[in-house]
């Protein structure tokens, strides 16, 4: 399994999606775990494999939304839940760094379920990296995170390796896994702790000094979101449906119009 963002609170006559969903085709409100609200029809193509071929419908059908990215739902379409005051630490509200990290790692491990293993190794050329390769590669890249968050000084040697032609069930769960202690990591850190200093060392000699929140965005956010790219064009390239980056705003199509997304 792999780790998303800490499921908001479920405001009062909303469901929680993990307890109930709507019927087919029905129009309600949702809710994402990112805390916008739209108006949305559930769509259901195939329930197989719960809960791929699931959906959330909006726009008239020109976006969609993954089933996971929706914490709640209400059977009233015009319905609206009350705005939470952020949440607090003992220095001031959470940290807007924090929100953008449990983002990431969330959109990131579902990629890489995604992943077909009759594909996995497909390529478009020898420099470029197979999906099953960026999992991996993915896989350490927020164990790294993880480090950072937890730690004041990493030697680049402390990272241990990880293979990059092993099972995809493997990598998925070494994802998870890994996704798991950097999203714990990152809930704990205030915004004195991503002012404090950080260091990556070489054999115990600096070879980068910054801040912390600096170092998150350098080795942990840019990477992932880099590799989560690359990772999405190789799918695509393959006829995986991935979901849009940014579904509420597209560019628009060759006359101006909205372009359809999905």
């Amino acid at each position: 399994m792999t780790a998303a963002p800490p499921r908001p609170t479920v405001p009062p006559g909303w469901h929680d999606t993990a307890a109930a969903v709507p019927r087919r085709d029905q129009t309600v409100r949702v809710l994402t775990r990112y805390g916008a609200d739209h108006q949305a029809q559930f769509v259901v193509a195939f329930t197989a494999d719960w809960p791929q071929g699931v959906w959330w419908s909006i726009q008239n059908g020109r976006v969609t939304i993954p089933f996971a990215d929706i914490v709640a739902w209400s059977p009233d379409p015009e319905a609206r839940p009350p705005r939470p005051a952020p949440a607090s630490e003992p220095d001031g509200p959470r940290p807007a760094l924090v929100g953008e990290v449990l983002a990431e790692v969330g959109k990131v491990g579902g990629l890489i379920r995604l992943i077909p293993e009759a594909s996995a190794d497909w390529t478009p050329h020898p420099g470029v990296a197979s999906p099953r390769t960026l999992a991996w590669r993915l896989a350490q890249v927020v164990a790294r995170l993880e480090l950072v968050f937890a730690l004041d000084a990493v030697e680049l040697g402390l990272e241990p390796a990880a293979p990059e032609a092993g099972p995809l069930r493997e990598a998925d769960a070494t994802y998870g896994a890994n996704a798991r202690a950097a999203a714990e990591a990152a809930a704990r850190a205030t915004a004195a702790s991503l002012r404090a200093p950080w260091q990556l060392e070489r054999g115990g000699v600096a070879v980068a000094t910054m801040p912390r929140g600096n170092a998150v965005r350098a080795f942990g956010m840019a990477p992932l979101v880099y590799h989560r790219g690359e990772l999405g064009v190789l799918l695509t390239a393959l006829g995986v449906h991935v979901p849009h980056p940014y579904p509420l705003w597209s560019f628009g199509g060759p006359g101006g119009e909205a372009a359809p997304l999905d």
